[in-house]
Parts: C-alpha cells; structure tokens; sequence
C-alpha cells in the first residue's frame, strides 16, 4: 500500500528524534519531504514546527533558513537561548541573510541584552536599510539604554520607511515621554492604537496614554 504521512497529532510520536527519520527525508519521494517542510513553516504549533524542523536538519546540517525557521519556533515557546543558539548557527552558515541576525537581536530584547542586539540590527540594516522592523527594534534597544536621540533617530527611520507600522509610533511615544515632549508622545500613542487597536502589547499603549493623564 502506499506510503501516508501520520497525523498531525501523531507526528512527534511517530518521528520523535530518530535518525530513521533523517534517512526517510533523504530517501522518501518529495511529496513527503515537502509535508514535512510544511510542517516546519507552519506557526500555530510551535512544538510541530521544531519537531519538524530538526528532522529537516538532520537530513540537511547545512541550512541556514532551517536553523533560522527553528529558531523562530523556539521563540514561539519561549525558548529564547535555544532560538538564539538557532540564530547564530544560521548565521555561521550564511553570513550574508539579514533575518537571522534580526531574529536573534528580538531574542536578545527578549533577555533584556540590549547592548547585544544592537550590533545584530545594526548588521540586519546594512543588508536591508529600509527595514523598518530593525530600524524600530534597534530603537527600542537603544531606548532602554538611555540614548534617547539615537532612539528617536531610528523609529523617526522606520516611520518613514513605514508610515502603517503602528509598533515605530508606540515606541516614538516612549522615546517622546522620556524626552518630556507630551504632545509628541501623546499624538503616537493615539496613532499606534488607531493604526492597530487589536494588538496584544496595546494595552501597554494605552497605559502609556494613562500616564500622561489622556484618554486613548
């Protein structure tokens, strides 16, 4: 009969850290390799994806986006030095892709090592400059530090590389109350929820809007 991948829900059970599995991605036709890369790229099930990711890897060491997709799945579950230790090993292996190195600065903001992420955005930037996601993370991380003109520099950059991204507006804001320019941070506050009310992190916006005494 011919061969059928397992359920979604059995497949960690069936492929569970097995060198078999490595040698079946290798040898099996690429309707399964190609099942199992979807499971890889999938983000609802994070474990899923790190299952199937590191079966991937097995089969095929030298990826740099595996490793890279794996870390993301890690960071899904809250696995940050795991995802950086992905990070970095995608970025030994491709030095050149600018997503490994902004991934692994988000994991570093995620520690609270904004010293350290700032050198990976940095390096993310100068394969991309007009990431607005880098130019925003880069300025969070230097918000944290104190170096609030730099900061402003970078979410002003990422505003205009994206006037939509409601994140650049909520971390200007921040950079404005620091700075004691209310009406600035006020008027960003208000933008990053108008731009996205639905927003997980948006009740810190709104708890920065409280702080200055205003309605959202």
């Amino acid at each position: 009969m011919p061969f059928r991948m397992p359920l979604a829900s059995t497949w960690r059970s069936w492929c569970a850290w097995s060198l078999l599995c490595a040698a079946l991605l290798v040898g099996f036709p690429q309707p399964l390799r190609a099942d199992v890369m979807r499971h890889c790229r999938q983000l609802q099930d994070p474990a899923l994806a790190i299952a199937a990711c590191s079966r991937l890897i097995l089969a095929d060491p030298g990826s740099a986006d595996l490793h890279n997709r794996r870390g993301i799945a890690h960071m899904r579950r809250g696995q940050i030095d795991r995802a950086v230790a992905d990070y970095s090993e995608a970025i030994r292996l491709d030095p050149e892709a600018p997503w490994p190195y902004y991934n692994r600065a988000r994991a570093l903001l995620g520690k609270g090592a904004y010293l350290d992420a700032i050198p990976d955005f940095t390096e993310a930037l100068s394969r991309n400059p007009q990431d607005a996601l880098a130019h925003n993370g880069r300025g969070w991380a230097l918000f944290k530090l104190g170096n609030l003109v730099a900061a402003l520099e970078d979410a002003d950059q990422a505003i205009a590389v994206d006037p939509t991204y409601a994140a650049a507006y909520d971390t200007r804001a921040h950079i404005y109350e620091a700075m004691q320019r209310r009406d600035n941070a006020v008027a960003d506050f208000r933008k990053a929820l108008a731009l996205d009310p639905q927003n997980p992190l948006a009740h810190l916006t709104r708890q920065g809007l409280a702080r200055l005494g205003v309605a959202p």
